[in-house]
């Protein structure tokens, strides 16, 4: 009888000395996917083809970022940025 860490070692595979990582702006994927289907997308809506595609590029880690979701501030702010009322310029 194997027991749990017999099982996970049969799973671990060898990470690289050096490995790459690429790294998907999950928030402009999931933007854009949204204007395709016409709905707010998740991330239960990229497909597995996507994901197969990404998982082929030969990268050893794929980081998805933005995937946490924004509150009310920072919110507020995008729409003062996207409709000019906030200078560009650090203060």
């Amino acid at each position: 009888m194997t027991g749990f860490n017999d099982a996970v070692e049969e799973l671990t595979v060898p990470s690289p000395r050096y490995p790459s990582l690429y790294q998907v702006n999950t928030r402009v994927m999931l933007t854009e996917l949204s204007r395709s289907l016409g709905r707010p997308a998740t991330l239960d809506d990229i497909s597995d083809a996507e994901l197969d595609r990404l998982a082929g590029t030969g990268f050893d880690w794929i980081w998805l970022l933005s995937v946490w979701q924004t509150g009310p501030a920072a919110q507020r702010f995008r729409v003062a940025i996207s409709s000019g009322d906030v200078s560009s310029r650090r203060r």
